[in-house]
């Protein structure tokens, strides 16, 4: 009884800072959140093979190695509760397991669910090293494991280190949200009732009030307009898209730099191109 409860107090704290911290009302985060998990369940279609599952879950430039942290914290976390025979604890780290796998191999591209985890990966991580290091091992054995560990925070952190980076390289010249939900909501007005727009999937929240009217599928026939961003794309210039033309074209074809540092291919803003079917 005295873990639960400890357990509900730690939740009850980290919700109260949050929530003081938290810019906006928590009902209009908590509407957000059912709308995106309405639109993964209902709209969303996938990409998947085994091609993008190695691009997104292994080789991803901003969490390499994920899907490894990911078992070794879900081996780990079973293994101690089935030792202590805590069979409830267990169940609910089955239906966490599951929903998190859900939302995040959906679609490959919607590794992020799986992503903002990360934390709670190292920490079990760290406890994983702790617990080997704590018995008789040799000099050598001691030290493989902890550089080891260093190589894989090393790998993990740089491409968080690098998108920070971009990010605040390039602020000067972003193109905010708003500049876009401006955008999309002009385009909106234009479609027939019947019709929906198309966005690529990291637009979504910026569309929410407008769910019904909008889709992520690119096959949906009741497509009149497409509005594609250049950050989720990677490309300098918009590319050819059967069926639809290209109206109006806001991609940013310069690479962003810090001084003469490269630190990508594309700017990680709002610029979207908007293309209308043919």
């Amino acid at each position: 009884m005295k873990p639960i409860i400890q357990t509900l107090l730690g939740f009850a704290i980290v919700l109260s800072c949050f929530a003081i911290v938290y810019p906006y009302h928590l009902m209009e985060l908590i509407r957000g959140l059912q709308k995106h998990s309405q639109n993964v369940i209902v709209n969303r279609f996938s990409t998947d093979s085994f091609k993008t599952f190695i691009s997104f879950y292994i080789t991803y430039a901003y969490s390499p190695f994920l899907i490894f942290n990911f078992l070794i914290a879900i081996i780990y976390a079973g293994y101690k509760i089935l030792k202590k025979s805590a069979w409830i604890t267990f169940g609910l780290l089955v239906l966490l397991t599951g929903i998190v796998s859900y939302f995040s191999f959906k679609d490959m591209p919607m590794n992020y669910n799986m992503i903002v985890l990360t934390p709670i990966f190292f920490f079990l991580i760290f406890v994983v090293i702790t617990k080997v290091l704590d018995r008789n091992k040799t000099k050598l054995q001691s030290k493989v494991i902890l550089v080891s560990i260093a190589l894989l925070l090393i790998v993990n952190s740089a491409g968080f280190m690098r998108k920070t980076l971009l990010f605040y390289g390039t602020y000067n010249d972003r193109v905010a949200y708003t500049t876009f939900r401006k955008e999309f909501i002009k385009t909106l007005n234009q479609i027939d009732l019947n019709k929906k727009v198309a966005i690529t999937f990291s637009l979504w929240p910026y569309c929410l009030d407008q769910y019904k009217r909008i889709t992520l599928n690119t096959t949906d026939t009741s497509i009149q307009y497409l509005m594609f961003q250049q950050a989720y794309s990677g490309l300098g210039e918009p590319p050819l898209l059967p069926g639809f033309k290209l109206i109006k074209n806001q991609f940013i074809t310069d690479r962003p730099k810090i001084g003469k540092l490269p630190l990508g291919n594309t700017y990680p803003w709002f610029q979207t191109a908007t293309y209308q079917r043919n």
